[in-house]
């Protein structure tokens, strides 16, 4: 998964029964994405993630092209201090993306489902730590149930862990290199993929030139390869819509979806193994989720009743 930076803009219409169904059903694709590097295998994990920033970014282009977004892709591309942010985001979102793949085709499911799970709480350190922001006893105690997980975690699983939290922070500290970059969502994503698409086309071509390439070599693989960059973008541009339509509060729940859903692939489908041990380390990443969306709700609900006395 990747962030986009929150709308600038309050919603202008009530929200509707099938705007929170677009967004249940964006986090379910989510959710079945280690499903689509499982089709991989020929590619490794590096011509994946090389072959996903070239193109996403042709893709992003184009739909820019298509929705006359250049004059906010131009504006964007000429401030340094946005091109300094997005170069560091751009790396860590790629450094994210290398990792899940790395960890689905090596049979590591449930680290990817792990990952996502923690993600939200990190933010919230990173938020103490960074923005100063001020956490309730509940989100303490949230932090808490997540840091026993982790430790359990490390007793347990220790040669997938560093893979889990590798995620988590490159997409914790991702989301706030994001909140602060004054850049658009699409306008950034084009900017991110396009800073780090000339090291991709250059890896690309060496391995080629040393015919160690999947790309050309199967049909079937080449066009998982070419797809790449749709069936793993298009899913970002329809975020866009979704945290337009949708309180944030919403979207902070509905994100759970997409790693319950890779639980549940990683289980049914590809029958790792858990293990009692693991299994308690995910109990507890829950109960702290459990109390954190708790505490979001509550809040959410005495600002509305702030707001309206």
């Amino acid at each position: 998964m990747s962030q986009s930076s929150s709308p600038s803009m309050p919603q202008s219409r009530s929200v509707q029964g099938g705007d929170y169904a677009l967004g249940a059903a964006l986090y379910f694709l989510w959710g079945i994405v280690p499903a689509y590097f499982k089709q991989f295998h020929i590619a490794s994990p590096y011509e994946v993630v090389i072959h996903r920033i070239i193109w996403s970014f042709l893709f992003l282009l184009l739909f820019v092209l298509m929705t006359n977004r250049l004059g906010e892709l131009k504006r964007a591309a000429s401030n340094g201090r946005v091109i300094g942010l997005l170069a560091l985001s751009s790396l860590l979102i790629s450094v994210n993306w290398l990792l899940n793949v790395i960890a689905t085709v090596e049979n590591h499911i449930f680290a990817v489902s792990f990952a996502f799970f923690l993600a939200p709480l990190f933010s919230v350190a990173l938020g103490v730590l960074i923005f100063h922001e001020n956490v309730s006893r509940a989100q303490t105690v949230a932090i808490g149930f997540a840091g026993a997980g982790v430790a359990l975690m490390a007793i347990t699983a220790l040669t997938t862990l560093w893979m889990s939290i590798g995620m988590a922070v490159c997409f914790s500290v991702y989301g706030v290199i994001r909140k602060v970059a004054p850049v658009e969502a699409t306008a950034g994503l084009v900017i991110e993929t396009a800073l780090m698409a000339p090291l991709a086309l250059i890896w690309m071509l060496w391995i080629h030139s040393h015919g160690t390439a999947a790309f050309g070599q199967s049909t079937r693989e080449s066009l998982l390869l070419v797809s790449s960059g749709i069936v793993l973008m298009a899913p970002l541009l329809v975020f866009g819509i979704v945290v337009r339509r949708l309180p944030l509060v919403a979207v902070g729940l509905l994100q759970f979806i997409a790693p319950s859903v890779t639980f549940a692939i990683a289980l049914f489908i590809y029958h790792e193994p858990l293990g009692l041990q693991k299994l308690i380390s995910f109990i507890l990443i829950w109960i702290g989720l459990a109390i954190f969306c708790r505490d979001v709700i509550v809040r959410a609900g005495a600002a509305r009743k702030a707001a309206r006395t």
